[in-house]
């Protein structure tokens, strides 16, 4: 389906979110992880808001791995990440890598041949109403 232009694959590692997505985006959404990606060279562009803050540090490289394979060349990939110093889960359980700037840049530098456009921070929302520090990333798979 093509909204303005895109084609868009929408998806989500849990089947209740992506029941959902679909609900509000009109369209199904595949039930899929970023760990379940095997896609080669299929995308111009990944957009990963406030969902790559739920895979684990240690599977992040892994992951930004299979994200940049299934981008074409010059395919532009953005994250958000809420930012901290220790991965951990919150008062609601649910687990998060919370990286800082640096981190990021590594993890990002050594899954793949990542050029990293910027890594920017902001004050965002939370899930519970407060606010707190968040991480952007914008990436690209260079031609």
């Amino acid at each position: 389906m093509s909204v303005l232009g895109f084609l868009i694959d929408p998806t989500d590692g849990v089947e209740a979110m992506a029941k959902q997505a679909e609900g509000r985006l009109k369209r199904p959404v595949r039930v899929m992880r970023f760990d379940q990606l095997d896609a080669q060279g299929a995308y111009d562009g990944v957009w990963a808001n406030a969902s790559l803050l739920h895979v684990p540090g240690s599977a992040l490289p892994d992951v930004l791995s299979r994200i940049f394979r299934a981008l074409k060349p010059g395919g532009l990939h953005m994250a958000t990440y809420k930012a901290g110093a220790i991965e951990g889960r919150d008062s609601l359980g649910r687990y998060f890598n919370y990286p800082t700037t640096e981190a990021l840049e590594v993890a990002y530098q050594t899954s793949a041949g990542w050029e990293i456009l910027s890594i920017q921070d902001f004050e965002g929302g939370d899930y519970q109403g407060g606010r707190r520090p968040w991480l952007v990333v914008t990436a690209r798979r260079p031609d």
